[in-house]
Parts: structure tokens; C-alpha cells; sequence
């Protein structure tokens, strides 16, 4: 599975639908609950393997724990950062709070020409490059590093929250909470 759609952020502040701010719902939120409601398809394949298109950029950015949709002082590029540090976090959690799923990787495909380009750079390598590198981590044949962030091709050192252990898993509880997971759970008798 590929977890590949992606917004930069408009300038201003927009909201969905679901009251969530929309870089952190299509970037974050979005792939989070459609790997999670394919979880037991992931968990039954032979190869199950998560690739997170995430980015470089994720390191410059935090988790805004008190204010995760910026209602105040919304920052296009803090909000891109964060949903691209939350996805990178989302991985390291789908090895350690869902191991059924198989695998899972995140990846920085490089500085790509699409549309994305002009909030972040003035060149970008052909979208074929990208999707190359992305080609292969999800090949079930290549072998990857579990839980790790790859820049381009090569393992990569993910930013420190990434990995934090406490931290991925308050964001695994949050991100339940977000998406109504929490509420989707059979209680016990």
C-alpha cells in the first residue's frame, strides 16, 4: 500500500468538512485511517508493506499537541511539516502498535516537478524519478528496513520525534481519536 496523496497548504487556513485543518487531513489524517481500516487485508497478504511518501521537510517540524488543526496562528509551512512529521511517526507506530500489518517505510522521493513544486522549490527532478523510488520500497522483493525513513533510495535518519516512542504513541491515540477509531471498537462484556 502507498500512501502517496499529498497538498503543500494554502496560504490561509481551510478547513474540511470533518473540522480538521486540510494540509493535516490529507497529508496525516487521511492515510491513517485508510491504512488502519486496511489493516486485516494488509495483515492477510503474503507481503504486507506500508510506504508512507512522506518528507525531508518533516524534520523541521512538530506536533502542535494542544492545537493540531491551527486554529490560532495558522502557518502554511509549520502545518505542511507537521502532517509530513506525523505521517513519518505514523510508521514507526505501524511497527510497533500494528506488526500484523508486515512492514511499513516512510520516504522522501526528492524534490519532484509537481504541482507541490512552487511552494517549496524552484527545480524538481521528472515525476518518473519519484515514482521510481517509490516503485521500489513497495516492490515486496526489495528489501527494506522496517520502520525506517528513506531519502530517496538510502536509509535516513528520521527526525528524533519520529522514533520517540512516547510520542508515536500519543499520536496513535490522538490521531483514533481524530478519525472516530476510538468510537469503531467493540466494547467488552
Amino acid at each position: 500500500m502507498v500512501n502517496n496523496a499529498g497538498i503543500g497548504g494554502a496560504h490561509h487556513r481551510v478547513v474540511t468538512k470533518d473540522g480538521h485543518e486540510q494540509t493535516f487531513q490529507v497529508n496525516y489524517l487521511a492515510p491513517y485511517l485508510l491504512t488502519r481500516l486496511l489493516e486485516d487485508r494488509l495483515a492477510g497478504s503474503p507481503v504486507g508493506r506500508v510506504v508512507n511518501v512522506s518528507s525531508s521537510l518533516h524534520r523541521g517540524g512538530r506536533i502542535n499537541w494542544t492545537d493540531p488543526s491551527w486554529k490560532r496562528r495558522y502557518n502554511r509551512g509549520a502545518a505542511y511539516a507537521q502532517s509530513k512529521l506525523a505521517l513519518t511517526m505514523f510508521t514507526a507506530a505501524l511497527t510497533e502498535l500494528a506488526p500484523r500489518i508486515g512492514e511499513a517505510v516512510s520516504v522522501h522521493p526528492g524534490i519532484i516537478a509537481t504541482g507541490m513544486l512552487r511552494h517549496y522549490s524552484y527545480r524538481g527532478r521528472p515525476v518518473s524519478d519519484g515514482a521510481e523510488v517509490v516503485a521500489r520500497l513497495a516492490d515486496p522483493d526489495a528489501k527494506v528496513l522496517n520502520g525506517c525513513f528513506y531519502d530517496g533510495r538510502l536509509p535516513a535518519k528520521a527526525a528524533s520525534a519520529a522514533v520517540e516512542p512516547e510520542a508515536v504513541g500519543k499520536l496513535w491515540r490522538v490521531s483514533e481519536r481524530l478519525t472516530l477509531l476510538d468510537q469503531r471498537r467493540p466494547t467488552k462484556a
